[in-house]
């Protein structure tokens, strides 16, 4: 019986503008010039890939970012499950991404837990069909912590107050690709990220 795949390629939106010096998290910020430019090397990089659809997060950036890659030639799909991390944070003065957790408990939010259950509950209810490829576009956190229950890695624990924001070393980067293949037999294969420099080439 044959050995069917089914492709992902998990794209973490391109650059936005930052002159505004805010947390961003879902307020409407655009993508930059930068940006932009970042967007269309993913557009040209996935023009002889055959992908069917490309589900996405609703926030600008995303949007933006999943507009260009499909030039309008494939399907777009909003998906609330893939939306950037809840947190009454979103919009401070200040770009200290630490806060962008720690204040739950007093302000609401989301936590780490609660960003990767809905990342799963988009992966195992999402009809991906074999041998087709599909884009997410979405943002970093949701990102990496779907890629840590698809590497059976613990979940990256919660940052601490006055403890500086957690970077682990494989984080997706803005207009980043990790390309993922699920194969019928069960077996998941996560291949190297592309960042943006391999992308040019």
């Amino acid at each position: 019986m044959k050995n069917s795949v089914t492709i992902l390629y998990l794209v973490r939106h391109c650059s936005y503008d930052k002159s505004r010096k805010i947390l961003p998290g879902r307020l409407p910020v655009p993508l930059s010039k930068q940006g932009k430019n970042e967007a269309q090397n993913l557009r040209r990089y996935f023009s002889d890939k055959k992908i069917v659809r490309i589900y996405t997060s609703a926030v600008l950036r995303c949007q933006q970012t999943a507009k260009i890659m499909g030039g309008g030639k494939i399907p777009v799909t909003y998906d609330q499950r893939l939306l950037e991390c809840f947190s009454a944070y979103q919009g401070y003065w200040k770009v200290e991404w630490r806060h962008f957790f720690i204040h739950r408990h007093e302000l609401g939010g989301e936590n780490h837990q609660d960003v990767q259950n809905r990342m799963i509950d988009f992966f195992k209810k999402t009809k991906f069909n074999n041998d087709k490829s599909y884009i997410i576009c979405s943002h970093g956190d949701p990102l990496y912590f779907f890629y840590q229950y698809l590497t059976k890695q613990p979940l990256l624990r919660e940052n601490k107050p006055n403890e500086e924001q957690l970077s682990p070393k494989d984080y997706q980067p803005t207009g980043s690709i990790r390309k993922i293949n699920i194969y019928s037999n069960g077996k998941i294969e996560v291949e190297a990220l592309l960042i943006q420099e391999q992308l040019k080439n």
